[in-house]
């Protein structure tokens, strides 16, 4: 949980920033994030990063897997400001997609929530 929404309970896009490195850390390494940034750091220092990757999703690229644990650090930094957000480039670098033109974030149109909101009463009138 995002330490600032627990002191001020309010959640920002940098609450997401903090709940990305869970996404992050559970891909590379298939373990639950509860104190595994105290593991990732000291990997990192002592230059055993493979041992903690999940060996079943396959060989890790070791520069994309040290990318994306260092990426994973920053996005659970206690402070929001510390926090890189989920368009800079130091987050697309991580995945590869600098040449791929990034848009800001935009509000959806009503008409694709609407569409969403269709979809998911079709699959619920369908499994109930």
């Amino acid at each position: 949980m995002d330490p600032e929404f627990l002191v001020e309970g309010k959640l920002t896009i940098k609450s997401d920033v903090y709940f990305f490195r869970i996404i992050l850390v559970e891909l590379l390494t298939r373990r639950l994030t509860f104190g595994i940034a105290k593991s990732v750091r000291k990997a990192i220092r002592e230059g055993t990063l493979e041992a903690i990757l999940d060996p079943l999703a396959g060989k890790w690229p070791y520069m994309l897997a040290k990318e994306l644990t260092h990426l994973a650090l920053e996005c659970c930094k206690m402070s929001r400001s510390k926090r890189p957000y989920l368009w800079s480039d130091r987050v697309i670098r991580c995945f590869n997609l600098s040449e791929l033109p990034v848009d800001k974030p935009r509000r959806p149109n009503t008409w694709e929530l609407s569409n969403i909101y269709v979809v998911y009463v079709y699959f619920e009138l369908q499994v109930n």
